[in-house]
């Protein structure tokens, strides 16, 4: 955890780690598991293509914002919106992300 430190952010008490690379912000796909029921599908992951894989320079599974906004968006447009859905993706928008481009010291990696 020690190397945790700082380089995570705090969603609804869980920690997700975001990764700022060249440009694009990266989320490790352990952390968003937490978040999304039911667990995304192998089908919804390859749909995503280049937007889900591994995280460069950080070696582990993630989506990039792009694809977890798609992947949130498609969720929300099938099942109506769930509530803890909607919330994690408005602040992914309006904090995490814009946050991490503006702090890149505070990416996981």
């Amino acid at each position: 955890m020690e190397k945790w430190n700082g380089r995570f952010y705090t969603f609804n008490n869980e920690q997700i780690r975001l990764c700022l690379i060249d440009d694009t912000v990266w989320m490790v796909e352990s952390d968003v598991r937490k978040f999304i029921s039911p667990a995304v599908t192998g089908r919804e992951q390859r749909l995503l293509g280049l937007d889900y894989g591994i995280i460069p320079g950080f070696g582990r599974p993630g989506y990039s914002e792009r694809g977890l906004l798609r992947l949130l968006a498609l969720r929300l447009q099938r099942r109506g919106g769930e509530a803890e859905l909607k919330k994690f993706r408005t602040w992914l928008q309006s904090e995490a992300i814009p946050n991490v481009r503006r702090l890149p010291t505070s990416s996981a990696v």
